[in-house]
């Protein structure tokens, strides 16, 4: 498994295609990212600090993707607090024959 920790970088775009892997990626706690992800036969975990929002538009072909446990079905998907946090990611994610876990239940690993 590859862990990518961004949180105290100051990257604004985050762009890249995961096939048949693993990765965790810690998005940044001072900056605001835009990004786009595609999963192909892999997982993807995202972990999203405290103060960021996140909103994530996703499309899924034999595929989850799950924010804090709860599985989402395509969409649009925003974080309660988007609107008044200090910094937003915002991600595209497309996922085939893949899984992206947003904030998993018991943490990133």
């Amino acid at each position: 498994m590859t862990v990518l920790d961004l949180a105290s970088t100051s990257i604004v775009t985050l762009d890249g295609t995961l096939n048949a892997g693993q990765i965790t990626v810690t998005l940044p706690t001072a900056s605001d990212l835009n990004g786009s992800v595609d999963v192909n036969a892999g997982e993807l975990q995202v972990c999203v600090p405290t103060g960021v929002g996140l909103r994530v538009h996703n499309t899924t072909v034999l595929g989850a993707i799950t924010v804090d446990g709860t599985d989402q079905n395509g969409g649009v998907w925003q974080s309660p607090d988007y609107e008044s946090a200090a910094h937003h990611t915002d991600l595209t994610v497309s996922v085939n024959l893949g899984s992206v876990d947003i904030n998993p239940i018991g943490g990133c690993k």
